[in-house]
């Protein structure tokens, strides 16, 4: 539900409730307003009762990590190594409610998706800095990087609910889709 391209779209004319023939608003047993969804703009459309019906659900878990250490020997020797870790985890729900707006055509659809994302990075490098008198300076430097991701998808979806009270899969009649995939990538690098 997108109210500002409603209302960018949607002359203010067009009512968010329903009216009776004085103008008064709807209301139902339990004291809750009918949403109008009828205007001729955006039909079968009302920001506020979309909003309310369906689901946009983002669960997003997020661990970011680097350490490393450095140690100097024989006075002119340092060795450092450093690991980073990056994990993401994301579970997402969308469900279009079987009523009006986007899943009324197919009487509700629900869609979940999962992702996950791991990348880890470790660096090493050997130093070795010598000073002759005060002029002149002399680095070597060597140095290894590696790094490893893997990216996993999951994707599913389903459509003909019964109700806008169970946005889970099973709760539908018809599974509508399904999509799974991974991807992984190593790099190993060299430097001096």
């Amino acid at each position: 539900a997108n109210p500002i391209k409603f209302a960018n779209e949607v002359a203010n004319i067009y009512p968010l409730y329903q009216q009776d023939s004085v103008g008064n608003i709807v209301y139902d047993n339990l004291e809750n307003p009918h949403y109008d969804y009828d205007n001729p703009i955006i039909h079968d459309f009302n920001p506020i009762g979309i909003g309310e019906k369906d689901i946009y659900n983002v669960l997003t878990d997020r661990f970011l990590s680097s350490f490393g250490a450095k140690l100097t020997f024989l006075k002119d020797f340092s060795i450092q190594t450093s690991l980073g870790v990056d994990y993401i985890s994301m579970d997402e729900t969308r469900f279009y409610n079987p009523y009006h707006g986007n899943g009324a055509s197919v009487n509700g659809r629900s869609a979940k998706y999962a992702k996950k994302d791991v990348t880890w990075t470790t660096t090493n490098r050997l130093d070795w800095k010598k000073s002759f008198s005060n002029d002149h300076t002399i680095t070597i430097l060597l140095g290894q990087e590696a790094s490893k991701s893997k990216y996993d998808y999951l994707s599913t979806q389903a459509i003909n609910f019964l109700d806008d009270d169970n946005d889970n899969l099973r709760a539908s009649a018809t599974p509508s889709g399904t999509d799974s995939y991974f991807t992984e990538k190593t790099f190993t690098s060299y430097f001096s």
